[in-house]
């Protein structure tokens, strides 16, 4: 696939990458989103807890809709999501990610895994870890904007705020401490929150029976 766009690095410990898909490729992404979205494939995430996880509290870190695209599908050239992955092993994005933080072991990972979250109106991400290596995230929303919020938040940074850009791609190691702010919707139409399509990326010792 085709790897194009403005990379950003920031002070070598993540990548901005804007205009992450290409008219055509964005274009069979919203076409999938959007057939998960109608036919009510996306459930909230704080239905299952054992898989988003719980704050000190005992309450759900994930405030929103999702559904996970590698149990979903027996095939992943059937989604163009799953397929755009292989951006990923473009040698120019490798070069790119070995120049942050830990970047030089992602040529090793050799599994995925994939999901899609939708934010509205009060939705959030509480402050988490993901349990991977590399995460990425890819931000989607309809034109015009109707919501304010949504940007990410890197806590181990001094809170460090990434602004949420239609088609921007965010890349980092899992460890990092990060949150989505909360959405505050300014219509009720619906659909017109904000999507988040990510991918972690890992190693699975394959010598191991």
């Amino acid at each position: 696939m085709e790897l194009r766009g403005n990379n950003i690095i920031t002070d070598n410990k993540w990548l901005v990458f804007d205009d992450w898909y290409n008219e055509e490729e964005l274009k069979a992404v919203w076409k999938e989103i959007d057939f998960y979205s109608q036919t009510q494939e996306l459930q909230r995430a704080n239905k299952n807890l054992t898989v988003t996880g719980v704050d000190e509290k005992g309450e759900a870190q994930a405030n929103c809709y999702r559904i996970y695209l590698n149990s979903f599908y027996t095939k992943r050239e059937l989604s163009p999501i799953l397929k755009s992955i292989s951006k990923f092993v473009n040698p120019y994005m490798h070069k790119k990610i070995k120049t942050i933080r830990m970047g030089r072991q992602f040529p090793e990972t050799n599994r995925d895994t994939s999901f899609i979250s939708y934010y509205e109106d009060a939705d959030n991400f509480k402050p988490h870890f993901d349990v991977f290596q590399f995460t990425a995230l890819i931000w989607l929303y309809k034109e015009p904007r109707d919501f304010e919020g949504g940007d990410l938040i890197l806590h181990d940074f001094e809170n460090k705020k990434i602004e949420l850009k239609n088609n921007r791609l965010v890349f980092f190691p899992s460890y990092y401490l990060h949150s989505v702010e909360k959405i505050i919707m300014k219509t009720k139409e619906k659909f017109k929150g904000r999507y988040c399509i990510s991918h972690f990326f890992y190693t699975v010792d394959t010598a191991i029976t």
